[in-house]
């Protein structure tokens, strides 16, 4: 007996933030909590030390870096660990049946890793 077809995708909450992939057509989603990931990037610790005041130029140059570099650190652990979208922690609505896999603490590691 073979397992019902799911509908196709999760839904996301307007405002989500989308760091690999289609959330419309993914089978095997995760989800990143970015405050911890994004604290754990060279750019989020100078944020946090210099006490770059939020919506700074500084601030803004170093947010867009923190995200380049979180998107592609995202990417690589959804590559390594055979997700195929993700998604910041809290923005799906509804799941239509999968499991939203946590993968924070794996982002974190690969962040450690990276220049």
């Amino acid at each position: 007996m073979s397992e019902p077809l799911l509908p196709a995708g999760i839904v996301l909450k307007p405002g989500a933030v989308v760091l690999f992939g289609a959330p419309a057509v993914c089978t095997r989603p995760a989800a990143v909590d970015v405050r911890v990931a994004g604290a754990a990037t060279p750019e989020g610790q100078e944020i946090l030390a210099d006490r770059v005041a939020e919506g700074s130029a500084r601030w803004q140059i170093l947010r867009q870096r923190l995200h380049v570099r979180l998107r592609a650190v995202a990417a690589a652990v959804a590559h390594a660990e055979g997700f195929d979208c993700v998604v910041r922690l809290g923005d799906v609505f509804h799941a239509r049946g999968r499991v939203v896999v946590d993968c924070t603490a794996a982002v974190v590691r690969g962040l450690a890793g990276t220049p």
